[in-house]
Formats: C-alpha cells, structure tokens, sequence
C-alpha cells in the first residue's frame, strides 16, 4: 500500500534525523538503524526529502541553526 509505505518512510526519516542530531553514530551506521542496506541511497534520499545531506544535517542542528522543513511526499 502506498500510503503505508510513505508513513513508513517519514519514519524511518525521523528516526534518521533523531539519531543524527543525538548522537555521534556514523552515516553508515544510522542508515543501517532505520533500515537502509546502503549509505549511498541513505545519504541521497535523505538530501531529496531534507535538502541537506545527513552530515550538514547534523553540523547545522549542532551549529544551532533551525532545521529545514522536509518535503512531504517525493
């Protein structure tokens, strides 16, 4: 079902992002928590849904900059 795997998706995102901005895992390794077999793919569709990849992600929440809004369903 389409819908459900949008929702899985924005999940597996927030996760993402929750991982990102706590702790110190590599890419790599969050990217395997919420399910990616590949940091590659990881990294780009983290970039197309955020617009910035997970390391900018990660140096702007540290940097104290405001987080971008995500796009809603590409």
């Amino acid at each position: 079902d389409v819908k459900e795997n949008v929702l899985r998706a924005i999940f597996r995102l927030n996760k993402a992002k929750g991982l990102l901005d706590a702790t110190d895992y590599p890419v790599k390794a969050v990217a395997c928590q919420v399910g990616f077999d590949c940091p590659y793919h990881f990294s780009h569709v983290f970039k197309r849904k955020t617009g910035l990849s997970p390391e900018a992600w990660r140096r702007d929440i540290r940097g104290g900059r405001q987080r971008p809004r995500a796009s809603s369903t590409r």
